[in-house]
């Protein structure tokens, strides 16, 4: 058949296009128009998309997807100028532009589908090859594989350990930045969003609305919360402020409690509180009084940034980057499914026909 390209999504959250290439020879065609930077087998591939002078017109995923004939995915960035200037390459070296949009929702594998369905909402590339890997290989392959066995407890259990992992890829965790008044939480959120996003001031009370900014940690989405500093007292506006502060603190995944050189005493946060990190805030201060389990961070001199980076989804899921190289389930009706058949394995029963329907979009 002749190679086609055709568009498979538009714009979405994360700005990004895909484009389908088939056809026997469109490995040869992208041979000319893509530069690999890394990758390995069966995964999505991050590189360059060439022009016709061979010069870097974005950067993108490509995806072999198996079957018969070839077939590559490539992503690339929201601008539609690029994509209509990259299919009009491809078509000069041979392949023929459908003007028809291939919908996510279109027939084959059903992963698949979840996948390109999602890939508008993945909030960066590494999300992007996230999906891309597993609607063609992780865990649409492992769904396809039991059509011919029956998985354990045990296996089915291990995916849905993971479950929680897959569907923060697209779900952005809550995390409040907590402290006593001029503990550093507006620095360190202008520091970590690259810009000045809250106003910084020594005199207390100058944060009094909650700030929210959504930030990529090991590429997973995460919104920092700031607002008000904790204190036992202040004006009525500043009370409002800290009392705004203490819902969303207690209705966060995770609570970056700054802690910095000059506070002693019991801490100001109380009741039934989300999992706490413990940083030393303004560390290039004063190191000397930092107690043991505080991460050491500046957000004037970037000291510990990284670490906390890392350190934010890891303690949120475990892991400090989004999972390559294994099956992860990345949407609610995955783990509804895998649940089912969990419960019906642990009970003696075959888990196969809730899987079949899953893998039959049933």
């Amino acid at each position: 058949m002749a190679i086609e390209v055709r568009r498979v999504s538009a714009d979405g959250r994360g700005a990004l296009h895909a484009l389908l290439l088939r056809g026997e020879g469109a490995g040869r065609l992208l041979s000319r128009a893509f530069s690999p930077r890394v990758g390995r087998p069966h995964l999505a591939t991050h590189g360059d998309l060439l022009g016709p002078q061979g010069e870097p017109i974005d950067d993108g995923l490509l995806l072999r997807l198996e079957g018969s004939p070839e077939t590559y995915l490539v992503t690339l960035h929201g601008n539609p100028h690029v994509a209509d200037a990259l299919i009009e390459w491809w078509v000069s070296l041979g392949a023929t532009a459908s003007e028809d949009l291939l919908p996510p929702w279109g027939d084959g594998d059903p992963i698949f589908r979840d996948a390109l369905s999602s890939l508008p909402r993945a909030p960066g590339s590494r999300a992007a090859a996230f999906l891309l890997e597993q609607g063609s290989a992780g865990f649409a392959r492992w769904l396809r594989s039991t059509a011919g066995r029956v998985p354990s407890q045990e296996e089915i259990g291990d995916l849905l350990e993971l479950a929680p992992v897959g569907e923060a890829v697209l779900v952005a965790a809550r995390v409040a930045l907590a402290g006593v008044p001029n503990s550093g939480k507006s620095t360190l959120l202008n520091r970590l969003v690259g810009e000045e996003r809250v106003v910084t001031s020594p005199l207390p009370g100058t944060t009094r609305d909650l700030i929210e900014e959504t930030i990529l940690c090991g590429g997973f989405p995460v919104t920092l919360i700031d607002g008000a500093g904790l204190r036992e007292e202040g004006t009525d506006l500043e009370l409002r402020g800290m009392e705004r502060m203490g819902a969303a603190i207690a209705s966060a995944d995770l609570v970056l409690h700054l802690l910095p050189p000059w506070v002693e005493g019991p801490s100001l946060l109380e009741g039934d509180l989300p999992p706490l990190l413990k940083i030393g805030s303004r560390c290039d201060e004063d190191r000397s009084r930092m107690c043991p389990g505080q991460l050491p961070v500046s957000g004037i001199t970037g000291e510990g940034l990284d670490e906390l980076r890392s350190e934010i989804p890891r303690r949120l899921y475990g892991c400090s980057t989004i999972p390559r190289g294994i099956p992860v389930p990345f949407l609610a009706r995955h783990r509804r499914v895998l649940e089912s058949a969990w419960q019906l394995a642990s009970g003696g029963s075959d888990p196969s026909p809730v899987l079949a329907a899953l893998r039959e979009d049933l």
